[in-house]
């Protein structure tokens, strides 16, 4: 049976060719409610907006807001999405790139 690289492993060679190494940091990540602002019009009850704010090492390096998500430097972070079959699929692994000579 010939060995099919799986779509992460793709991902990460590709990166490779560019010259970074990708460090996983998914787990070392704070999650934090942030506010975006409000929806309503004047004499209507607030309605305050709100999205995730990741958090690593005292930065906030991404963010997601119920549709969309990405990363703030995309100098020093790559966010990998699997396969996104609904707006709901949510699966993701948020790497620091360390450039390597």
């Amino acid at each position: 049976m010939k060995y099919k690289p799986s779509e992460i492993a793709l991902f990460r060679k590709a990166w490779l060719k560019k010259g970074y190494e990708l460090v996983d940091i998914t787990s070392l990540c704070e999650l934090k409610m942030g506010t975006s602002g409000w929806c309503n019009e004047f004499n209507e009850p607030d309605e305050t907006i709100y999205h995730i704010q990741v958090w690593y090492r005292d930065e906030q390096v991404a963010t997601f807001n119920g549709i969309n998500s990405y990363v703030i430097d995309d100098s020093k972070h790559v966010l990998f999405q699997f396969d996104i079959d609904t707006p709901y699929d949510s699966d993701f692994i948020l790497f620091r790139k360390v450039r390597i000579d």
